[in-house]
């Protein structure tokens, strides 16, 4: 009787097109087969990108439960509660994604509200910057996003995106509000590390890294001449729009470094900086959409860390609560905030929900950044860097095989294209048998993105892990290449 979310109902023909999943822990799934078997799968989706310290953790659980015999939800406008209070600060210190540029915490319900909320606060921004009234703008102010973009389902969140199966043919009102610019991303290409789809007029060589640690020095890589090419490009496209068209840009939102429901896509880090200060030179907010890859999910707490640029705005959401609850968070700057404040409520930002900020999920948010406080690596200069779960020379033997076009892996997430057309869930390519195999074979839940099958862990998952998944993803895609008779 359940309807499941991006499920087309009719594809499930038998009950072995279902798992039945009886418990988890760790990072495991404990499954049961229609014979009444049971059978642990490494849960490599993160349950949606979710699991930060493992399922059925004993004193998350015993967090969340002393939060709910204390308060089981309270009302949040105009009060406070230790949880709620505890979690904003933190948000905000040191060990935070905030430190050094947000002031202020907003709770929602989820990822795609937070993104809401924020779009919500820069653009109010952008009129207080720029003298304009919100209310007179008919709907001519709009966002620059990344193409392939995906910020949720949410109506606003649909509009912020190029039409594709997300959002085209799914709601009478959805209407893409903005300029959606082509993205730079990196991969593992015939064992080669490079820049793929950069626009650049450069030599194939000056596209090409050393390694995953070249490409992430954005620092070093600042006055190289593919970021000039990157800022003039922008500039230029920008300018463009806003000739061409009555729109104006009032904000841009990114997913830093990662693309996840576009296709798992890892995206240049020069272009996204040479992005943001384009933005600041426009006096332009900038939204970073941390819902999927901060946390510690590429191993920083925030992208922040690899741009060497903080945001106005951020949001957090998935492995915020260690994946045990529903909670999002906006963070945003002074001048964010100042933009709302005043005597007159009409000036306020009037959103919230039911259980905002409600004590539970703010417990288990603790809990789990206490938790990930233990496992943070530090560089040689003190900063935060968790980027190498997976063993990079293993990751660039994958790109090698010959159903594999590209390969990738930061923090805790390993991506494979596989040969195929398109990317994202309409894509067509040969991903279904390789999960098939991980699934039955490896002891591995995966769910591709059509063509691309990833991997994802926790935080906590160790390297010896790790190298397995690595081993039995190649073992499930040679097996693929027997059956097609592609030898590897």
């Amino acid at each position: 009787k359940v309807w499941w979310p991006f499920t087309q109902h009719g594809s499930i023909k038998a009950d072995e097109d279902i798992t039945l999943i009886d418990a988890a822990h760790g990072d495991n799934f404990i499954t049961v087969d229609s014979d009444g078997d049971r059978k642990p799968l490494f849960d490599a989706c993160a349950s949606w990108w979710t699991q930060g310290v493992g399922h059925g953790e004993s004193s998350m659980a015993l967090a969340a439960a002393a939060a709910a015999g204390r308060y089981g939800h309270v009302i949040f406008p105009d009060t406070v509660n230790d949880p709620a209070v505890s979690l904003a600060e933190r948000l905000l210190s040191s060990k935070g994604p905030g430190h050094n540029w947000a002031s202020r915490v907003f709770y929602s319900d989820d990822g795609s509200t937070a993104i809401e909320v924020g779009i919500k606060m820069a653009m109010k921004q952008y009129a207080i910057l720029h003298g304009k009234n919100l209310a007179d703008n008919n709907g001519n102010l709009v966002v620059l996003a990344q193409e392939d973009c995906y910020h949720g389902d949410t109506l606003g969140c649909m509009d912020v995106a190029v039409p594709s199966v997300y959002n085209e043919g799914q709601h009478p009102w959805y209407q893409p509000r903005g300029l959606f610019l082509e993205t730079p991303t990196l991969g593992f290409v015939e064992g080669t590390c490079k820049i793929l789809n950069s626009g650049a007029d450069l030599s194939d060589d000056d596209l090409k890294f050393g390694g995953i640690g070249a490409a992430m020095d954005v620092a070093s890589r600042l006055s190289t001449p593919l970021y000039a090419q990157y800022r003039d490009d922008i500039s230029a496209k920008w300018g463009a729009f806003e000739s061409s068209t009555e729109q104006t840009l009032g904000c841009v939102v990114m997913e830093p470094l990662l693309m996840g429901a576009g296709g798992m896509k890892f995206i240049d880090p020069l272009w996204q900086r040479a992005l943001v200060d384009e933005a600041r030179a426009r006096r332009v907010p900038v939204l970073y959409d941390e819902i999927a890859s901060g946390m510690l999910r590429l191993g920083y707490m925030s992208c922040k860390d690899v741009l060497g640029v903080a945001p106005d705005v951020a949001c957090y959401a998935k492995l915020l609560t260690g994946g045990l609850v529903p909670l999002s968070v906006t963070l945003a700057t002074d001048e964010v905030f100042q933009a709302f404040y005043g005597e007159d409520k009409a000036q306020a930002l009037l959103h919230g929900h039911s259980y905002t900020a409600h004590p539970v999920g703010c417990a288990a948010s603790l809990h789990a950044l206490d938790a990930y406080d233990r496992v943070l690596l530090k560089d040689d200069d003190g900063n935060h860097n968790n980027s190498g779960y997976f063993d990079e020379d293993e990751v660039q033997k994958l790109s090698l095989h010959p159903l594999v076009s590209e390969s990738f892996a930061l923090g805790t997430v390993l991506a494979v294209k596989l040969v195929g057309s398109g990317s994202g869930y309409t894509a067509v390519s040969i991903s279904k048998p390789v999960v098939e195999h991980l699934r039955r074979h490896g002891g591995v839940f995966a769910r591709p993105l059509g063509n691309v099958v990833y991997i994802m862990v926790s935080p906590f998952t160790k390297a010896e892990e790790c190298q397995k998944l690595t081993e039995v993803l190649k073992d499930a895609i040679d097996a693929v290449a027997a059956d097609h008779g592609t030898a590897a």
